[in-house]
């Protein structure tokens, strides 16, 4: 390469850029699986090569990663290797200068300095060691006779569904009379509520935001909830009224887990690696605890001497549980390990069972623990109570009528939403149908999906827009992607995979038939094809092209089955025809720019940068295009395809749902009238209670 090439925006890119998880965790200096974590959760700039295979491959910019590195302060808080210090969480307690007694009235004592282990000299190893040997077996030997003789878990019995809305549910509790949920409303999830014994859901908070109810005031006048601004970040605290009156956000305090204490008049909270307490009003608080690991499901004793709490290895994906212990010096105390079987998936969901400390917790199955804290009783029990449940579903149990209630998910299913730019408005199409990627016929009368949960491999189905008329077309062991309607309503062209072959675009008839491939030669990966106005052509852009350097812009002529390409369109993926014919709009995925190809003058000009979508659509009339970007302030933008100037349509900033990480989150279809069509995977969940009978 000479130095006028080297110089080029495509040099200058390809030298700046990272592949794969692997080149950006040893550019960080880490292992894979932190670099994954940090994307996830810290705002990481990793990027997914665009296309529409299941699994993309990843890659990243020095230069992006330099700068997010600049901003960030992970390189002072970043996590021992593994979240772990020599096998335990790190545990650091402010130092005793911090905010005094007065200023935070009703919180528990000071915390000191608190160490994981003292040094042992050499001399005393042997000495060490026999001793540990005969606890160990006298241990040992207590949880054999405890798990012949005295365990007694409590047994579920009496099955009673209480809900059968198939809406989606998150979180649960209960204060006396009534349950406390999240249920999906037009694109949030509200504060709802209904009777303990079953009836009729009421809606008493629906904000432009996720409503997660946390935890009741021991009075039961009020309740604490989070609400979901940022996918995957900490959370605003907001206490609601159970009187009527409005919510009310608790200062500027931000958590993923909290409880109100006992007496009801402080609050533990847990922010990134941390736990706090809190004034039940939020004016002040202070820092009790800091670990390496980041601590979960905070729930009191029932005497208000003990928090307990989980830790979360993030690489082996161990669960413990451990316990502040506020004595006259506060200590972090570690109760167990869960057993093996338990692999957590999310968040827990804590349920207080009993005045005697017994607990309730869901991750994939219901699990009761019970802590002891006689030195000669064991940390705690635990018995698998096998419910079938959502690890982030919630659960609750009411003491008086001594039942615990749980938010079951059946299965999921992707259902399908259609948003109204205008309005402003989501509504689910499709009731009861699973499935992803849709498209309507340009008459809106039929719709096409693919649907990956019957079969093994992937379906394309239609029906008509009501839902009748369902038929399956096609199913392949492999990959179904993409599937868009001729100009005419009469066939559908799709981007397949076959197993060990590339990915080609099939045709196949409304009628249904043998689907028959549209090149009549070929071996490239072609991604979704697009129709011309006239039905005669398709364009498509090539996916699985990044790393071989064979991206481009192809037409396809359906008559002959050539195959065109596009010029100057080396490098370029994501083709879409516009409805008019004039243009064909791509993406240059590696400079994030949004080119267009004027199909009478063949040529290519460059309509918007800091463009880094997943998909792309025109709108009806040509006259813009709609584009989804990934990230922190994901959005849909609508886009002039004569200036460039960028709108957002669609925020997805509060949306969690709509996170645009995976392939199925950044697709979406215009409709004819240019509403939004999205995917949207969920499970149909309900709430179930049952009687809490002990052996």
């Amino acid at each position: 390469m000479n130095v006028a090439e080297s110089n080029t925006p495509e040099a200058k890119a390809a030298s700046n850029r990272l592949d794969q998880w692997k080149g950006v965790a040893d550019y960080l200096g880490r292992d894979v699986s932190t670099a994954i974590r940090w994307a996830k959760n810290c705002g990481l700039p990793v990027h997914r090569v665009p296309g529409k295979q299941r699994r993309r491959p990843v890659f990243a910019y020095r230069s992006e990663i330099d700068d997010w590195l600049a901003a960030s302060d992970l390189r002072k808080k970043a996590p021992a290797r593994n979240g772990w210090l020599h096998g335990k969480p790190a545990v650091r307690f402010p130092h005793p200068s911090s905010p005094s007694e007065k200023e935070s009235a009703s919180i528990p004592g000071q915390a000191t300095e608190t160490t994981l282990g003292a040094k042992r000299s050499w001399k005393r190893w042997g000495l060490a060691a026999t001793a540990f040997s005969v606890v160990f077996l006298a241990v040992v030997s207590y949880q054999l006779a405890a798990a012949r003789f005295s365990l007694h878990s409590p047994q579920l019995i009496g099955i009673h569904q209480l809900t059968s809305n198939g809406m989606e549910k998150y979180g649960l509790l209960t204060a006396g009379k009534q349950l406390y949920f999240g249920q999906y409303q037009n694109g949030w999830l509200a504060l709802a509520a209904m009777p303990v014994d079953g009836g009729p859901v009421r809606l008493l908070w629906t904000p432009a935001m996720n409503v997660l109810p946390m935890d009741i005031s021991p009075d039961g006048k009020f309740l604490l909830a989070l609400n979901d601004i940022y996918h995957d970040h900490e959370r605003e605290i907001w206490e609601v009224p159970l009187d009527g009156r409005s919510p009310h956000r608790l200062g500027s305090l931000t958590a993923h887990s909290l409880a109100y204490a006992p007496d009801g008049r402080s609050i533990a909270y847990a922010t990134r690696q941390s736990i706090y307490l809190a004034t039940a009003n939020g004016s002040s608080s202070r820092q009790i605890g800091t670990y390496t690991a980041v601590p979960d499901s905070l729930h009191w004793s029932s005497d208000g001497t003990r928090l307990y709490f989980s830790l979360l290895d993030s690489v082996s994906r161990k669960l413990s549980l451990w316990a502040l212990v506020f004595t006259n010096n506060m200590a972090t105390i570690s109760l167990r390990s869960v057993p093996s079987p338990v692999e957590p998936i999310g968040e827990f969901n804590w349920a207080s069972a009993r005045q005697n400390d017994s607990y309730f917790y869901a991750d994939h199955r219901v699990w009761f623990v019970q802590y002891n804290r006689a030195w000669w009783q064991p940390a705690m029990r635990v018995t698998d109570l096998h419910i079938d449940m959502n690890g982030n579903g919630g659960i609750a149990f009411d003491r008086v009528s001594n039942r615990l209630f749980a938010v079951s998910d059946e299965h999921d299913h992707g259902g399908i939403q259609e948003f109204n730019p205008h309005t402003k408005d989501f509504r689910y199409i499709l009731p009861g149908i699973s499935g992803t990627y849709p498209d309507y016929s340009h008459d809106k009368q039929w719709i096409a999906w693919v649907d990956y949960s019957d079969t093994g491999g992937s379906a394309l189905w239609i029906a008509r827009a009501d839902g009748s008329a369902k038929k399956l077309l096609v199913s392949f062991k492999d990959d179904i992607e993409l599937p868009r309607w001729s100009p005419d309503g009469t066939q559908i062209a799709f981007m397949g995979k076959e197993t060990g072959h590339p990915y080609r675009i099939y045709i196949v008839h409304r009628d249904g038939g043998q689907p028959r491939k549209a090149a009549s030669e070929g071996s490239d990966n072609q991604g979704a094809p697009t129709w011309s106005p006239d039905g005669r052509f398709l364009a498509y852009g090539n996916v699985v092209c990044l790393e071989t350097h064979s991206c481009a812009v192809h037409t396809i002529d359906l008559a002959t089955g050539e195959v065109r390409t596009l010029p100057d369109s080396e490098g370029l993926m994501t083709a879409r025809w516009s409805p008019d014919g004039r243009h064909i709009a791509a993406m240059r995925p590696e400079l994030h720019q949004l080119l267009v190809f004027n199909m009478n003058q063949q040529h290519w000009r460059k309509l918007a940068d800091s463009v880094d979508s997943a998909d792309l659509g025109w709108s009806s009339d040509s006259k813009s295009l709609f584009a989804a970007f990934a990230g922190k302030d994901a959005h849909i933008a609508r886009i002039s395809a004569t200036t460039g100037k960028q709108e957002t349509v669609l925020s997805l900033e509060k949306l969690n749902t709509y996170n645009l990480t995976t392939v199925h989150d950044g697709v979406f279809a215009v409709t004819p009238d240019n509403d939004l069509l999205f995917s949207r995977p969920a499970p149909f969940t309900e709430i179930f209670s049952w009687a809490v009978q002990d052996r």
